[in-house]
């Protein structure tokens, strides 16, 4: 499958809002493009925190700082990940899911707070700085992706304010696809080898 360029992207865009002009170049400075440019980082923030996306998952260790825990109901803090968009799960070390929350330490920096140390993380995270590359999109993210760049963009290119709640609807529609895609690709326990046997005879 041939890699996702930005130009598809706006293109795609455009498209969920009736407009039939082609995007070549998404450096042009027409006022479309501009308006898409403008709200393009805004977008892709938000549909890559949205959703626990498959193909930007992560998984580690997180490392103990010495900054003592401002909430009483948390025992330890622990660095934020750099590469670390948004956590999803905190685990401790036998994979049992933990509560937990994002905070700011006494400089600003963000940290994490749970109750267990070790403790592992589940989470959306970065492939390149300072932005995910759109080669490593997949089509069900850059179909909700380019609704809601759509929905940010209606009233601005469109003057349309129907525009704006349709393609927010066909947002919600396509992070639902894409729930239902991601979780084919993935198994939640293991096969019991006896049931497995059973099965077979």
């Amino acid at each position: 499958m041939t890699p996702f360029t930005k130009e598809q992207i706006f293109n795609i865009t455009l498209n969920n809002l009736g407009v039939s002009a082609v995007v070549q170049n998404t450096k042009e400075l027409t006022p479309r493009i501009t308006v898409l440019n403008n709200n393009y980082d805004i977008a892709l923030e938000q549909v890559i925190k949205d959703y626990n996306w498959n193909f930007l998952k992560g998984f580690k260790e997180l490392t103990l700082i010495n900054e003592k825990s401002l909430f009483p109901e948390y025992s330890y803090a622990y660095d934020y990940p750099n590469d670390c968009i948004c956590v999803r799960y905190v685990y401790d070390n036998s994979l049992k899911y933990k509560k937990f929350t994002v905070a700011t330490d006494s400089i600003g920096n963000k940290i994490i707070l749970c109750n267990v140390n070790p403790a592992f993380i589940e989470y959306t995270r970065k492939l390149q700085t300072p932005r995910i590359p759109e080669t490593y999109f997949t089509s069900e993210f850059v179909s909700a992706l380019s609704f809601y760049l759509a929905y940010l963009c209606a009233e601005a290119i469109t003057g349309q304010g129907n525009k704006k709640q349709l393609n927010f609807q066909s947002y919600q529609l396509a992070l639902l696809k894409a729930k239902q895609l991601n979780a084919n690709e993935s198994s939640f326990k293991d096969q019991d080898d006896r049931t497995y046997i059973d099965y077979r005879n």
